[in-house]
């Protein structure tokens, strides 16, 4: 066999096999579209149906889908960008609100005495429709020291009734001021975070002159300490 023949031979097959890698690729990107299409239409159908964290994985479940794609292409472009503004609606609807047994008789937050702990932190997850207020379940809540430390149960899951109660262990320095800030947070990973929606649960010492006791309410804290702060879309 000749040089000429054997070097046309090799042209040939690399050229098939690139071919093969293209209509691959191509057959694997139009994949990658039909699930981010499918996955945006039942997320919207979730939400219909009142269905909060069903709905959100799949809407952010479709911007995973659209990081596998080895180029940008229009479709794509358009169906991440509806899953956008449908999670940028729930920006604003969303709130972790303190349980009623922290709050007063003026619904002011009460706070907790470090010497005497009866009751964690019990939060509540809520989300306004234009129908009311729904209790979001299943949703994966933080609870973490962000001023002194000692022990607590950090993961914990809404139940039925939107709620999410925090155990404490122990406070390292009780002689001293305790602040847990409990958080929503994504069960997609850091990449897929959307907003931070967050609350403060206090804990004093006694004065000098008070008892310890399990709760009192001080009129110098802010009636609620809720947060909703949104954390903008990453570019995608």
């Amino acid at each position: 066999m000749s040089r000429s023949v054997v070097h046309s031979s090799w042209v040939i097959g690399l050229t098939l096999s690139l071919l093969v890698a293209v209509v691959y690729a191509d057959s694997r990107e139009d994949e990658i579209l039909r699930n981010m299409e499918e996955l945006l239409e039942t997320g919207v159908e979730k939400l219909n149906e009142g269905l909060l964290s069903e709905g959100m994985k799949r809407l952010v479940s479709v911007l995973a889908e659209k990081q596998k794609l080895s180029r940008s292409f229009p479709q794509a472009e358009e169906v991440a960008q509806a899953a956008q503004i449908e999670l940028a609606k729930l920006q604003t609807s969303i709130a972790l609100e303190a349980d009623p047994v922290w709050l007063d008789d003026s619904m002011n937050q009460k706070v907790g005495s470090t010497l005497n702990i009866e009751l964690g932190p019990v939060v509540i997850l809520t989300w306004r429709t234009t129908t009311g207020r729904s209790l979001i379940s299943n949703a994966p809540i933080r609870f973490e020291f962000i001023k002194g430390s000692g022990t607590v149960t950090e993961e914990v899951n809404t139940n039925s009734y939107g709620q999410a109660s925090c155990g404490i262990g122990s406070f390292a320095q009780p002689q001293k001021e305790q602040v847990i800030r409990a958080s929503l947070q994504s069960p997609w990973g850091a990449l897929f975070t959307v907003w931070k929606v967050c609350i403060e649960i206090f804990f004093m010492p006694p004065r000098p002159t008070e008892r310890p006791s399990s709760f009192s309410s001080d009129p110098n804290r802010e009636s609620l300490k809720t947060h909703t702060s949104f954390h903008p879309f990453l570019k995608y």
